[in-house]
C-alpha cells in the first residue's frame, strides 16, 4: 500500500541521512566496495560519491516514470500507456 512504501522509504531514508551524516568529507572520494583496488587506480571517478550522484539521479528517472503514470491516469483513468511510435 501507499501507507506501507512511504514508512519504507522514511526508514530508509533516516538509515541513509544517518551513514552519509558519519562520513568525513576525504571519505566520498574512496573506492566503494563492488570496485577492486587495480580498477580504482586505473578509474578514480569511481569513488563512493559518484555512486550517490548516480543512484540519486537513477532514482529521480523513477520517481519521474511514477509521477507520468500517475497523470496518466487521472487524465485517462487507467496506469495503461499507449506509445507514439510513429516518429522511429
Amino acid at each position: 500500500s501507499a501507507k506501507e512504501i512511504r514508512e519504507y522509504w522514511n526508514t530508509v531514508s533516516t538509515k541513509v541521512s544517518g551513514h552519509i551524516n558519519k562520513m568525513q568529507p576525504d571519505e566520498w572520494f574512496t573506492k566503494h566496495s563492488t570496485i577492486s583496488e587495480e580498477d580504482f587506480v586505473k578509474e578514480p571517478h569511481r569513488n563512493k560519491l559518484n555512486i550517490l550522484i548516480n543512484r540519486t539521479n537513477h532514482m529521480s528517472n523513477h520517481l519521474g516514470q511514477l509521477i507520468y503514470l500517475e497523470k496518466n491516469k487521472l487524465m485517462t483513468g487507467s496506469y495503461e500507456i499507449r506509445y507514439n511510435i510513429s516518429y522511429l
